[in-house]
C-alpha cells in the first residue's frame, strides 16, 4: 500500500529526524494533520522549507473539497492582485475511530494563470502525484478564480483533459454572477476519473470563475437571450444595475424581462431633492436582504443619485413595492414625483405609513391618482397643503374612498388654503372604523367649528349600523382665541346629549383645551365610548 523509499543514511551516534532527506520528510509530513503541520513549520528552517515547497502534498490524499474564492475587496487593496482563499476540508478519525471532517484555510494572493493551470492539473491527477495508498472515492470539487484570459485557461484545460481516456468530461456554462463592477463568468467541468487502484469511477467537479475587468468575453455571444433572462432571474435586480451598463444587449434583456427579475422586498423608501445641480433626486431604499435563524429580517440600505426620470423608474422597479412600511417624500420640487411614482407602484399596494412634506398645485393632481393605487394605508401625514383649489360644501377634491383601514391622519393647511371640508372628515370616519386619531391644522374657522361640533355626533351623521367602540381623539390646531369655539362645541353636545354623553374632564391651560367625554353607543346602547378633543392655539404659519 505504501511506497518504498530507499535512501542511504549514514549511521551516526545521535541520529535524529533532521538527518532524513527532504523527500522522506515531506512524505512523513503528508501523513500529519494539517493543523500540526503548521506548528511543525515553526520548529526549524529545515521543516519550514520541507513543508512549504511541497504544500500541495500535505494531506492531499484526504481532501474532499478545495475551494478558491476571490475576495473583491482586496482587489483594490493589492492593486488588482486578486486575493484567493484556499479552504481544504479533509477527513480524519478521532480517538473513538469515528470519521469526522476537519477544516483548514489558507490565504494566497496571485494573478499568475500558470499557477492556476498547474493547480487544476495537480487537482485531477493528485493521486498519481502522491501515490495511491488507499482507494478514495469521495466526490471532490475545486473552484478557481481567473482574473484575466479566461478563454486561454479554458482551452488549455479542455485540451489537457480531453486526450485522457480515463476522464469523462462534461463542460457547461451554468451561471453568471455580477457583483458591483466585477463581472464573473462561471464555467463548470464535470469530470469522471477512473481510480488507479480499483478502476472504479469517481466524480470530480471543477468550477472556474473569471474576473475579467475588460468585460470582453466572446462566450457571451454563444447564449441566446432567453438563457440570459433565465440566468438573470436568479440574481437580485439590485445587483444587476451595473450589468445593464456592460453592453446594450444586457441592458435590453434586463429591461424587456423586468417582470421576471428577482426583486428585493422594500421596507422603507425615501425620496428628496439632491443638492447637486446635475442630479434630480436622491433615493434611499431600505430592503430586506435575508432572514436570520429566528426568521427576523436583516435589512440593508440602497442609496443613489437620480439624474433622469427614466433612471428613477428603473431604480424603483428593482424592488418589490407591494408592501412598504414607510414612504417619505421630502422637497421634490424639481420633478412631478407622484407622476413618477404612479408608473412604479402597482394597483392594490399596501403601505403602513406615508409622509408627504408638501402638497401644492404642481403635484396635487398626480397625488390624487397616486393615492388610488393603494388599498391599505394606516398612517397618513401631510404637514403642508398649499393650493388654490377650494373644496365645495358637499364635495372634496381629495377622495380617499378606496381605503378603509386608516388609523392615524394628520393634515395641515396653510393660512390661505381652503382645501378641506367637513364632509371629507365625516367620510373618513364612516369608511375607516379603526380611525382613532385625527389632527387638523387650518385657518378656516367654519371648517374647524363644523369638525368640532360633528365629532361627538359622528355616529348619527354617518348612519352607522354596526357597533364601533374605537377610542377617538381629535386635535384641532387654530390661530385665534379658543373661547368662542369651546362654547360652541360644548353647547352642541350638551343640548343634544339626552343623557347619552358624560363629560369626564375639561382642562384649560395656556390657551389650550383638553376635553374628555364618554358617549353611549347608539347602536348597542350598552357600551360607553371614550372620546377626546384637544384644541391648541398656535402662532405657526407656513409663509411668515
Amino acid at each position: 500500500m505504501d511506497r518504498d523509499y530507499h535512501c542511504e543514511v549514514q549511521p551516526i551516534k545521535k541520529a535524529n529526524i533532521l538527518s532524513l532527506p527532504n523527500e522522506l520528510l515531506t512524505e512523513l509530513f503528508s501523513w500529519t494533520k494539517l493543523n500540526d503541520v503548521n506548528n511543525l513549520k515553526l520548529a526549524c528552517k529545515r521543516f519550514y522549507y520541507a513543508i512549504t515547497d511541497n504544500y500541495h502534498k500535505m494531506n492531499i490524499k484526504k481532501a474532499i473539497k478545495i475551494s478558491i474564492k476571490g475576495n473583491r475587496y482586496s482587489a483594490y487593496r493589492y492593486h488588482n492582485n486578486i486575493a484567493i482563499n484556499l479552504e481544504v476540508v479533509y477527513l480524519r478519525y478521532d480517538n473513538n475511530n469515528n470519521l469526522s471532517e476537519k477544516y483548514f484555510k489558507l490565504s494566497l494572493n496571485t494573478r499568475n494563470n500558470e499557477l492556476i493551470k498547474e493547480a487544476a492539473v495537480d487537482f485531477i491527477y493528485r493521486h498519481e502525484k502522491i501515490g495511491n495508498r488507499t482507494c478514495n472515492h469521495q466526490d471532490v470539487e475545486l473552484s478557481l478564480i481567473i482574473q484575466r484570459d479566461l478563454e486561454g485557461v479554458w482551452d488549455f484545460l479542455k485540451g489537457k483533459f480531453e486526450n485522457d481516456s480515463s476522464l469523462n468530461i462534461e463542460i457547461e456554462v451554468n451561471k453568471f454572477l455580477f457583483i458591483e463592477y466585477v463581472t464573473m463568468l462561471r464555467g463548470l467541468f464535470k469530470i469522471t476519473k477512473s481510480c488507479g487502484s480499483c478502476l472504479k469511477k469517481e466524480a470530480k467537479m471543477m468550477n472556474i470563475v473569471s474576473e475579467d475587468s475588460s468585460k470582453k468575453l466572446n462566450i457571451w455571444s454563444y447564449l441566446p437571450n432567453e438563457v440570459y433572462a433565465k440566468i438573470f432571474s436568479y440574481i437580485p435586480l439590485i445587483y444587476l444595475c451595473n450589468v445593464k451598463m456592460v453592453c446594450k444587449k444586457f441592458n435590453l434583456i434586463i429591461e424587456n424581462n423586468n417582470n421576471q427579475m428577482l426583486k428585493m422586498v422594500a421596507n422603507e423608501v425615501q425620496v428628496f431633492n439632491s443638492k447637486k445641480k446635475k442630479h434630480l433626486l436622491k433615493l434611499h431604499v431600505k430592503f430586506i436582504k435575508s432572514l436570520n435563524e429566528c426568521n427576523t429580517p436583516i435589512y440593508k440600505k440602497f442609496k443613489c443619485n437620480i439624474r433622469s426620470r427614466k433612471e428613477f423608474i428603473g431604480r424603483m422597479r428593482m424592488f418589490n413595492l407591494a408592501n412598504i412600511h414607510y414612504l417619505n417624500i421630502t422637497k421634490c420640487d424639481k420633478v412631478e414625483i407622484f407622476g413618477l411614482l404612479n408608473e412604479c407602484m402597482k394597483v392594490n399596494s399596501d403601505i403602513y405609513q406615508m409622509s408627504i412634506e408638501r402638497l401644492d398645485d404642481k403635484n396635487i393632481l398626480y397625488f390624487k391618482n397616486f393615492i388610488k393605487k393603494f388599498k391599505s394605508i394606516k398612517f397618513l401625514q401631510i404637514p403642508h397643503i398649499c393650493t388654490n383649489i377650494q373644496a365645495y360644501e358637499n364635495y372634496s377634491y381629495l377622495q380617499l374612498l378606496n381605503i378603509h383601514d386608516f388609523e392615524n391622519i394628520c393634515l395641515w393647511e396653510c393660512q390661505n388654503t381652503r382645501f378641506l371640508n367637513s364632509k371629507f372628515i365625516l367620510d373618513l370616519y364612516k369608511n375607516n372604523p379603526n380611525l382613532n386619531y385625527v389632527r387638523i391644522h387650518s385657518n378656516n374657522k367654519n371648517l374647524i367649528r363644523e369638525i368640532g361640533v360633528n365629532f361627538f355626533s359622528r355616529q348619527e351623521l354617518n348612519n352607522d349600523v354596526v357597533c364601533n367602540h374605537t377610542k377617538m381623539e381629535l386635535v384641532l390646531d387654530i390661530r385665534y382665541d379658543i373661547t368662542e369655539l369651546l362654547n360652541t362645541i360644548k353647547n352642541a353636545y350638551r343640548n343634544g346629549s339626552n343623557g347619552n354623553i358624560r363629560e369626564r374632564q375639561t382642562i384649560i391651560c395656556y390657551g389650550n383645551v383638553f376635553i374628555k367625554v364618554e358617549k353611549l353607543c347608539q347602536i348597542c346602547l350598552n357600551h360607553w365610548m371614550t372620546m377626546k378633543l384637544i384644541i391648541t392655539n398656535t402662532n405657526f404659519t407656513f409663509h411668515g
